[in-house]
C-alpha cells in the first residue's frame, strides 16, 4: 500500500513530530496566556474600580 523508501518514512515521521510539536507548544502557550489574562482579569475585579467607586461616592453625598 505504502510505496516509501525509508529515506521518505523517516522524513515523514520526523514531519509529523514537528507539527505534533508545533501544536502541543501552541496550545501550551494559548493555555497560559489565557491563564495569566484570567489571573489578571480576576485581580482586577477584586480590586475597586474607580467608575463603581464614583457611583457611590455620588449616591453617598
Amino acid at each position: 500500500m505504502w510505496a516509501f523508501s525509508d529515506d521518505m518514512k523517516l522524513a515523514i515521521m520526523v514531519a509529523a513530530l514537528v507539527v505534533f510539536a508545533g501544536l502541543l507548544s501552541a496550545a501550551g502557550a494559548i493555555w497560559m496566556a489565557r491563564e495569566f489574562f484570567w489571573r489578571r482579569r480576576s485581580r482586577m475585579k477584586t480590586g475597586v474600580k474607580p467608575i463603581d467607586s464614583g457611583r457611590h461616592f455620588k449616591k453617598a453625598a
